[in-house]
C-alpha cells in the first residue's frame, strides 16, 4: 500500500470519528439546511462538551476515591 493511500484512509477515518452525527440529522433537527462551517462549529462544540463531561466524571471519581481512602 502506498503512503498516499494510507494517509487518505487515516484522514477519512478521522473525519468519520469527528463528524459522528451526520449533517442530515442536524438539518432535520434544525428544520433547514446548514452550511459546512456551521456544521463544523456545532461538531466542535459537541466534542468540547463530551470531553468536558468525561473530564468531570473522572475528576469526581478521583475526589470520591480520595475522600473514601
Amino acid at each position: 500500500m502506498d503512503w498516499n493511500i494510507f494517509l487518505q484512509r487515516v484522514y477519512r477515518g478521522l473525519l468519520q470519528i469527528f463528524y459522528f452525527i451526520p449533517k442530515t440529522e442536524i438539518d432535520n433537527f434544525v428544520g433547514s439546511s446548514i452550511d459546512n462551517i456551521t456544521y463544523s462549529v456545532i461538531m466542535i462544540g459537541i466534542w468540547l462538551v463530551v470531553f468536558f463531561l468525561i473530564w468531570l466524571s473522572i475528576f469526581i471519581l478521583y475526589k470520591t476515591i480520595r475522600l473514601v481512602v
